[in-house]
C-alpha cells in the first residue's frame, strides 16, 4: 500500500467511525486524524527518471519498481497507457528548469575568524 493509498484508507476509516459513536470508536478518530495530519504533512520520497524520448518524471520511491516494468513495457508506452497512468509525475519539461523543493536540514553554520 502506498502512501496515498493509506491517507485514502484512514480517511475513509474515520468517517465510518465518525458515524457510529461510541467511545472506543472516538479514541480511534483521534489517532488516525493524527496519523492521517503526520502522513499528509511528510515529505513524499521521489526519485527523477526519464524516459527514451527525454520526458522527465518525478516518481514517488514506493512506485518506482511498478514504473520501471511499465517503462519496459513497448506495448503500454505505445498505447498511451503509460502516459494515462504516470502522466501526473511528468515534469513538463527539462528537469534541470524544473522548482524543486525539499525539507533539508540547515548546513552548520560556520564561524568566520
Amino acid at each position: 500500500m502506498n502512501k496515498q493509498e493509506l491517507i485514502e484508507m484512514l480517511r475513509s476509516k474515520i468517517e465510518y467511525a465518525n458515524d457510529i459513536q461510541n467511545t472506543t470508536f472516538d479514541i480511534f478518530v483521534s489517532v488516525a486524524t493524527d496519523l492521517l495530519r503526520e502522513l499528509e504533512e511528510t515529505p513524499m520520497e521521489v526519485k527523477a527518471w526519464t524516459d527514451d524520448s527525454g520526458h522527465w518524471y518525478i516518481i514517488p520511491n514506493d512506485i518506482e519498481d511498478e514504473f520501471i516494468n511499465d517503462l519496459a513495457d513497448e506495448e503500454m508506452v505505445d498505447s498511451g497507457q503509460f502516459d494515462n497512468k504516470y502522466g501526473q509525475y511528468r515534469t513538463g519539461g527539462d528537469l534541470n528548469n524544473i522548482q524543486l523543493y525539499a525539507d533539508l536540514p540547515q548546513p552548520p553554520k560556520t564561524e568566520n575568524k
